[in-house]
């Protein structure tokens, strides 16, 4: 064994599903650098698929339903808090026609035009468009390949601490949230608007159907690893 490689650091990647609290995840590993382990936050575009087998990674999910409305005004904000972005084409007419986020859930499987535009709305705007169990295709079985964890936008600061408790050797690490919006990129949303509606729900549960299931289990795999 080379003087390198005994000295080199431990690469683990963040596998970065948008809108699952990344950008806390990100500020918390920052914390974290340390000569024995590389922690990298990958880029969005990037699925289990694209890593290399013999690589470590974690990844965070996120409730389907809540994840929605937070990728909703994440977009009709811009990015900001944070980076801003302008809208494209598609996201102007789709925010014009459904100025919040239960127009556009309530409006999904009518058998209309405002039906065939909450479709194209929900295809043509990021995060919406995208669901969690898309980023494990063709490598989802996790007893072939596992995580060190999984961490739940709902347990951050719970999932996290077992992540570290994994890895690090005396529990010897940090763990501070930050609260600045704009390092968290936390949404805002409007003071008006009232919680989801039954019937928003519903066509949500039914939109995402795939990405329930996963994430039920995912917290299946949480309990039975932690």
């Amino acid at each position: 064994m080379s003087l390198f490689s005994l000295f080199k650091k431990k690469k683990i990647n963040y596998l970065h599903i948008g809108k699952t609290g990344g950008s806390q995840i990100k500020y918390i590993l920052e914390q974290n650098k340390n000569k024995n382990y590389d922690f990298r936050v990958l880029h969005h575009s990037v699925k289990l698929l694209d890593l290399p087998l013999n690589e470590q990674y974690f990844f965070s999910i996120r409730s389907p339903v809540s994840r929605f409305r937070s990728a909703f005004y994440y977009r009709k904000n811009k990015g900001l808090p944070g980076v801003f972005q302008d809208w494209k084409v598609q996201e102007e007419k789709a925010f014009n026609l459904f100025p919040n986020s239960n127009d556009l859930a309530e409006n999904l499987f009518k058998d209309n035009h405002l039906g065939y535009e909450a479709t194209s709305a929900m295809l043509s705007i990021p995060h919406l468009s995208k669901q969690q169990c898309e980023w494990f295709e063709k490598k989802a079985f996790f007893d072939l390949n596992p995580p060190i964890h999984i961490i739940r936008q709902e347990h951050l600061r719970n999932d996290i601490e077992i992540f570290f408790k994994k890895i690090f050797p005396k529990y010897n690490y940090k763990l501070r949230i930050t609260l600045n919006k704009d390092i968290s990129r936390k949404n805002s949303y409007p003071n008006n608007e009232s919680e989801l509606s039954k019937l928003a729900i519903n066509n949500l549960e039914k939109w995402y159907s795939n990405d329930i299931y996963f994430y039920k289990l995912c917290e299946k795999w949480i309990e039975n690893n932690s």
